[in-house]
């Protein structure tokens, strides 16, 4: 199932099996910004916060939430990166949600083109 945004959507969220989607259909080339998107869910709250990361877990980045955030239904965020360098980037994601509680799920891996 997709967003309205046309962005794959975490379906059938469970208390202990929240989803957070990082959509890699996005074309990256080193030095030019470029717009990471994704969705984020869980079971018995609100997304409170979503992050980012575009090193491995290196770093962590505030990604901005751009739907409507509604308990158990998912809540569309983006976040904008200039890659540095060209290559396969591990990308991750994790959202905290409005009882305080971290879920780490979203990994996924994307392909930087030279400029």
């Amino acid at each position: 199932m997709m967003t309205d945004a046309g962005l794959p959507q975490p379906s059938d969220c469970q208390p202990l099996d929240p989803r957070v989607a990082i959509d890699t259909a996005v074309e990256a080339q080193e030095g030019r910004m470029c717009v990471l998107r994704g969705t984020a869910c869980v079971h018995d709250a609100t997304v409170a916060i979503v992050e980012v990361s575009t090193d491995g877990g290196e770093s962590w980045h505030e990604a901005t939430l751009t739907g409507p955030n509604e308990p158990a239904g998912p809540v569309e965020w983006e976040h904008p990166w200039v890659p540095e360098a060209p290559g396969v980037h591990t990308l991750l994601a994790r959202a905290t949600d409005s009882r305080g509680r971290r879920h780490d799920v979203g990994r996924d891996r994307l392909r930087v083109s030279p400029a």
